[in-house]
């Protein structure tokens, strides 16, 4: 009887980290629409709750691969002080990066190749020494944003890269386009502001980067 329970119980744990994906894919399409006006609108006044509440939508878009990260960012600057936006926004970005991470880690490479292949860019992917250099290809897929950032967590976590320097890569990859789009949130109640104006030129000019950055890359490994 015990060894059917204990059996019952590693399939239930085997199962779960496919079935949050499954349930966080379905939630996020009803959330695949949301704004970053839709999140102001509906969080609480209370800095604890807002804060909580927008870190709960890290975590959903974690495992939905839906929204876009940015929208988050942007949120938080418009709800919080500066300093206060910045640190919901790494703290959300921690959360965004461990959750599939672990998944990643738990359902085993060949899970999450199957979901890669989905995607144009994943042969480039198959291509880098991840396991050779663990920190650099967690900033290095981050800062060039070839996939979306959660496939990337869930594939890092797959190849089983120590915990340490893939957290401190991929937060540092993502740090420069977080700042930039929560100081834009700070200002976009006034887009002609200067602060607002650097923001966005900072988003943009990082996109121009990530690209030339990737295609320099690329040109080097075919």
């Amino acid at each position: 009887m015990e060894r059917k329970t204990t059996q019952s119980l590693l399939r239930f744990i085997k199962i779960l980290p496919i079935a949050l994906i499954i349930i966080g894919i379905v939630v996020g399409f009803q959330f695949k629409d949301i704004s970053v006006a839709d999140i102001v609108k509906y969080t609480p006044e209370n800095p604890f709750l807002a804060a909580c509440i927008l870190i709960g939508l890290y975590a959903l878009k974690s495992i939905s691969i839906v929204f876009p990260l940015i929208v988050l960012n942007i949120s938080a600057g418009m709800l919080f002080s500066p300093l206060w936006a910045i640190m919901v926004n790494i703290i959300g970005s921690f959360v965004t990066s461990v959750i599939p991470y672990f998944i990643g880690k738990f359902v085993g490479r060949g899970f999450v190749m199957k979901i890669m292949r989905k995607h144009k860019k994943f042969d480039d992917v198959t291509k880098m020494s991840i396991v050779q250099n663990p920190w650099f290809y967690s900033y290095f897929l981050r800062v060039v944003s070839v996939l979306p950032g959660d496939l990337v967590s869930m594939l890092l976590g797959s190849f089983k890269l120590k915990f340490t320097p893939y957290i401190l890569g991929s937060l540092l990859g993502i740090f420069p386009g977080m700042l930039a789009a929560t100081f834009m949130g700070t200002a976009i109640s006034n887009p002609s502001s200067p602060e607002f104006i650097i923001a966005l030129v900072g988003t943009v000019l990082l996109s121009v980067v990530s690209y030339f950055v990737y295609r320099r890359w690329k040109n080097k490994t075919m």
